[in-house]
């Protein structure tokens, strides 16, 4: 019987009451959209979500038959349950599940989870490195726990990986392994951009995962290093980072080229080992993963970033370091004497102003003394030894800072300029394999038109020749059946014929007029017969009506001498037209295979010759990636003593930072407040 449909199984879910057998599911409700039991879709099943009152289930209806599938799923049950990981689903396989037109088909009853797929939890958390690393490890924690209890999952991608409650949940176990299913065949390879190129159905053990487990761990370390790789790549739809076309080609791959350039050394020994395993053709020998730099895996996820801090190196040690605030001196006697005597000239020269002594457009000259006061007190403020100090650490921070900026600028100008050089070295490399990839087609599909064209002639000077063959044949069978037909009728004698209305008189008449046999007459003009010579007579009592019998006996007889008349040639007759043209033929069809054989040469010829121009640029491609990794390498050894000396700066401007902290107090406005508020 045919396979249910998606269409199928959303008409009948709309009714769980009646298509359901599982009691839980005939009381439950589908999430619907636009009116419609929501699917989810995959290659193997589309799933629903049904609400059963206070559980929610996922219902996985399958999309073709699986001959040992119960069979499967009873093993794996079986398994799950002697080996319980948190990382896995109840379900139940339920062989009738599902009616649908009179027919039961199976269904797979499993625990709904609420989480966010891992590509989608990845971009929400793409900056935040510690996260990604975090997960990473979390991760190898979890293929750990698998290769413990001996299961393979078979399938490992984002698409099947949730993250709920901050750890990870596995979904979709159709592929799964475990060792009581040893023998079995994989029914499938799982998504091409996770799975190794040499994955065959026949590859179903322990080790399925391992591909798939490198992948994705070193998946998120790079984008914990460089998250910028996410969107530069067009990640999160169909893969995280790997694409089945990097594994197939790993020497010209652009994100193999660009993860060389992380600066992380642990990063990069691992990186080797990946890339070391895809020209492995058994993947049974891919080892599991092992994490170069393992971290503490009991702290939770969060996916709110923790704030940065600019602290670099060993500086964390500044923190625990008590900052001595510094003020300025509480002696400012001074001062608060020129305060109160600028104070009084002010009163004074405002109380003349209001009496009327100066006139009232003299009022500015009243603040003439308090900007005079103020002058003094800024150039005392400056002569102060902490103001001093606290503008000698201003400028060490300015000049550390524009250092720093200075280190840095050369660190990234360094990384640009040896990856502009090398992207510009690659890409000329790149067009010239275009251009040669170009020319090659561009000179075969010539040789292919040369050829189409002579073969176009020779087949119209064949169809030329076969129609001469054919007609030398018809007009020498059209003479030879003139001939049997001309012969019969010669044989057909008049005076034996019966014919309605021509008695013996008649026929010696007709006789004496020239007419002896049924070949004599060829066509009656009324009254007048047409002789075969042409000749037109009348014969007395031969009228119209006897005259159209007379040609009726001569029809009546060519009918029946047709029926007998040779249909084809003699064969030695035929043979010898043949014979004639055969040298012909032979001549063709060895023009024809002689420019078959001339055209494959070409082809070959300039396949060879460009596959050998491709080989060499090829080969000048690599040796830009080796002369880039070694050039990396060098500056990456530059980089390490300019980020030493890079970190050193850190810490002076981190001192000096604190340090320039303790004069936080000392202010213009402070000082202001000291000599009005501050007693000695």
């Amino acid at each position: 019987m045919p396979w249910p449909s998606i269409i199928d199984y959303q008409e009948v879910i709309q009714n769980p009451s009646i298509c359901f057998n599982d009691i839980e599911l005939k009381n439950g409700e589908p999430l619907l959209d636009h009116e419609l039991p929501k699917p989810i879709s995959g290659n193997f099943a589309s799933v629903y979500q049904m609400d059963c009152n206070s559980k929610k289930y996922a219902v996985r209806c399958f999309l073709r038959h699986i001959p040992d599938q119960e069979q499967r799923y009873s093993i794996i049950s079986m398994h799950l349950q002697q080996n319980k990981l948190p990382y896995m689903v109840d379900f139940k396989f339920l062989p009738q599940g599902i009616k649908i037109k009179g027919n039961w088909y199976p269904i797979l009853k499993m625990e709904w989870i609420e989480g966010e797929q891992l590509n989608s939890y990845i971009e929400k958390n793409l900056n935040n490195g510690q996260i990604l690393e975090l997960l990473a490890h979390k991760f190898h924690q979890l293929i750990s726990e698998l290769k413990r209890c001996s299961i393979a999952h078979g399938d490992l991608q984002h698409g099947n990986i949730l993250i709920s409650n901050g750890d990870f949940r596995l979904i979709d176990y159709d592929g799964m392994y475990v060792p009581a299913l040893k023998g079995f065949k994989s029914y499938e390879l799982g998504l091409g951009n996770y799975q190794h190129p040499s994955r065959t159905e026949r590859d179903f053990d322990i080790h399925l995962d391992n591909f798939s487990a490198w992948v994705i761990y070193l998946s998120l370390l790079a984008l914990s290093k460089e998250p910028s790789l996410w969107h530069k790549f067009g990640c999160g739809d169909e893969f995280l980072l790997f694409e089945k076309s990097d594994f197939e080609n790993p020497y010209t791959s652009a994100k193999f080229i660009e993860l060389q350039q992380v600066n992380d050394n642990d990063f990069n020994s691992i990186f080797s080992q990946f890339k070391s395993l895809i020209n492995c053709n058994d993947i049974s020998q891919i080892p599991p993963v092992k994490p170069i730099t393992p971290i503490a895996i009991s702290i939770p996820f969060v996916t709110k970033e923790p704030e940065q801090t600019p602290t670099d190196g060993a500086s964390w040690v500044l923190d625990h370091i008590p900052i001595q605030l510094q003020h300025l001196s509480n002696h400012l006697k001074i001062e608060r004497l020129l305060a109160i005597g600028v104070l009084s000239i002010v009163v004074l020269l405002l109380s003349i102003v209001l009496i009327g002594w100066i006139p009232f457009s003299f009022f500015l000259i009243i603040f003439s003394p308090l900007l005079f006061y103020v002058f003094i007190l800024e150039f005392r403020f400056r002569n102060f030894s902490q103001v001093k100090q606290k503008k000698k650490l201003r400028l060490e921070m300015k000049a550390i800072g524009k250092n720093i900026k200075k280190i840095e600028s050369e660190i990234q100008n360094k990384k640009n300029e040896l990856s502009q050089k090398h992207s510009k070295k690659e890409n000329e490399i790149k067009h010239q394999i275009q251009d040669c990839q170009k020319r090659e087609t561009k000179e075969i599909t010539d040789v292919e038109k040369e050829l189409r064209n002579i073969i176009i002639n020779l087949d119209a000077q064949k169809n030329k020749l076969m129609k001469s063959e054919k007609d030398e044949i018809d007009n020498e069978l059209s003479i030879i059946q003139k001939n049997y037909m001309s012969n019969e009728l010669s044989q057909s004698l008049l005076l034996d014929a019966k014919i309605p209305g021509i008695g013996p008189v008649l026929k010696s008449r007709l006789i004496t007029s020239g007419i002896n046999t049924a070949a004599d007459i060829k066509d009656i003009r009324g009254e007048a017969i047409e002789l075969a010579s042409g000749k037109k007579i009348f014969v007395y009592g031969i009228g119209p009506v006897k005259a159209w019998e007379l040609l009726t006996w001569r029809c009546s007889l060519e009918s029946k001498f047709q029926l007998f008349m040779p249909k084809s040639l003699p064969p030695i007759q035929e043979l010898s037209i043949k014979s004639k043209y055969s040298s012909q033929y032979h001549s063709l069809d060895l023009q024809r295979n002689n420019a078959l054989i001339n055209a494959q040469n070409k082809k070959d010829a300039i396949k060879s010759k460009h596959d050998q121009e491709e080989s060499n640029l090829s080969k000048q491609l690599q040796d830009i990636n080796n002369e880039y990794i070694r050039d990396s390498k060098d500056i990456d050894d530059e980089i390490a003593k300019q980020k030493k000396s890079l970190s050193e700066k850190y810490w002076s401007f981190n001192k000096i930072s604190r340090e320039y902290a303790a004069y936080k107090h000392v202010s213009f406005i402070s000082y202001l407040k000291r000599i009005i508020f501050i007693s000695n």
